[in-house]
């Protein structure tokens, strides 16, 4: 066998012979099955793992990975292994290390001509998500595009609106949300037709959230408001608390701050892991509706948790103005603006030109209630206020 022909097949651009393959394996002493129902057994546990993934049904996801672990040595000396790489990197393992990460990736890439058109739109759809969480959201949206394409719909039809829904997050964070808006509903549609209600809750509570950022905050609250009647019927948290987070940030950004803390208080729900997200945002209420002790109590309870930086910016801005301590306001200011156009999050950079437009009207600077309105019309034109921290 020449070097070159050797050199083809280890990159996938041409095939080995069967009766080569068998030399090399007996040379490395490696046993190998070569029975197609090995290969059937496998396939079948990738489709069940897909469409627990699709039905938001973990317990029954986590089952089927059990099962793969269980004959992971079966399949890996078999032409199953061509499956059990596809199913090494989805869904995402979070504890596996980039080294590892990138090793698996590598190896289900190499065998992508051998995968149907949906495997491959599956196996790139997994690649974008993975580098989107990266914050590497060119090459994510490029992916995205390209799983797209790849898709066919024979395996897994609802996988489409799988891809469009995780699309339309990263377009929000760097188009528009408009766009986000417009490739969601196209992913509600596909959930609709195949009455997985689950999913097309989260694209209509993705949907809400969106709204609210384009200023249409009836409509949004209207969603909201649908999403968690619907509790009894059906019972996955992870979908009402996304609904009560939303409705948060509606209620804050269109100014109904009185309506906001007795929903946050008619709302308690405990905190995964301390993450208190939009409950951040009640201090900054009870701050505007002139309740400054409660504002501080707030402060110090929801410190207690785990809240990122950008929530503890807000909190240190908000005592830094009852101080009355305008240098610290401007120290506070610059260092959330930093925070929140570092992580794109324009949510949080509207209510921080919210409160200093208030802060700024009531102490009569008009130099910075100038200077906050022009950056507040950045954000809503999804332009970062400080451009030189994009990259």
């Amino acid at each position: 066998m020449s070097r070159a022909f050797l050199s083809y097949a280890e990159n996938g651009q041409k095939t080995l012979r069967k009766e080569d393959f068998i030399r090399f394996l007996d040379f490395y002493d490696i046993s190998f099955n070569f029975d197609s129902s090995i290969t059937n057994e496998i396939h079948n546990l990738l489709d069940e793992m897909v469409s627990a993934f699709i039905y938001r049904n973990q317990s029954y996801g986590n089952e089927v990975v059990k099962r793969v672990v269980q004959n992971e040595e079966k399949y890996k000396y078999s032409l199953g292994c061509i499956y059990l790489s596809l199913i090494n990197i989805f869904p995402i393992d979070p504890e596996r290390t980039m080294r590892e990460r990138t090793r698996l990736f590598d190896e289900a890439e190499s065998l992508l001509p051998l995968y149907s058109a949906d495997e491959k739109a599956l196996f790139t759809f997994v690649k974008a998500y993975e580098l989107g969480k990266q914050e590497k959201y060119d090459l994510s949206i490029s992916l995205y595009y390209e799983a797209l394409n790849y898709f066919e719909g024979r395996q897994w039809p609802q996988l489409e609106g799988i891809i469009k829904v995780n699309l339309g997050t990263i377009l929000t964070t760097t188009v528009s949300y408009f766009e986000g808006y417009k490739i969601t509903n196209e992913a509600l549609d596909i959930f609709v037709r195949r009455s997985n209600y689950v999913r097309a809750l989260i694209c209509q509570s993705n949907i809400a959230s969106y709204l609210t950022q384009m200023q249409c905050y009836g409509p949004s609250e209207e969603i909201s408001n649908k999403i968690l009647l619907s509790k009894e019927t059906f019972s996955n948290p992870l979908i009402y608390t996304c609904a009560i987070r939303v409705k948060l940030m509606t209620l804050t950004l269109s100014e109904k701050f009185y309506e906001a803390i007795q929903f946050a208080q008619t709302h308690q729900y405990p905190f995964p892991n301390g993450f208190i997200s939009n409950f951040c945002l009640i201090p900054y209420c009870y701050y505007r509706t002139g309740q400054f002790e409660e504002c501080l109590s707030e402060i110090k309870k929801l410190s207690k948790e785990k809240p990122t930086a950008d929530d503890k910016a807000l909190f240190s801005l908000l005592k830094a103005i009852i101080r009355q301590d305008k240098p610290g306001v401007e120290k506070e200011k610059k260092r959330m603006e930093k925070i929140c156009c570092r992580q794109y999050n324009w949510p949080m950079l509207k209510i921080l030109y919210q409160l200093l437009i208030y802060y700024y009207t009531d102490i009569e600077d008009k130099d910075m209630l100038i200077d906050s309105y022009a950056k507040q019309a950045m954000v809503f034109s999804h332009k970062l206020p400080l451009p030189d921290l994009q990259n």
